[in-house]
């Protein structure tokens, strides 16, 4: 259902044209993979960033009801889904 719910929204929010101009842009090339100069590994920004993630889930559990954010969630994407509908004669 998630999954499905995605699509729906990107399929209104997204410019497939321009994503697959950017992956075009890069597929056939040679790409290198270096490490950082500031000696850290990869991924220890994203460790970082996953162990606030989690912080904010833990807290979130205790004070947040899932039924209503999952609501509150999925109102917010129709009224993007309506917004970009009704946005896009703007231009």
């Amino acid at each position: 259902e998630w999954t499905k719910r995605t699509l729906d929204v990107a399929s209104v929010t997204e410019d497939a044209a321009a994503i697959n101009q950017m992956h075009d842009a890069v597929l056939g090339k040679t790409l290198f993979a270096v490490d950082a100069p500031d000696g850290e590994h990869d991924l220890e920004d994203v460790e970082e960033h996953m162990r606030g993630v989690e912080q904010i889930i833990a807290e979130a559990s205790l004070f947040e009801n899932p039924e209503e954010v999952k609501e509150q969630q999925h109102l917010r994407e129709e009224c993007l889904k309506e917004a970009n509908k009704t946005s896009e004669h703007d231009m």
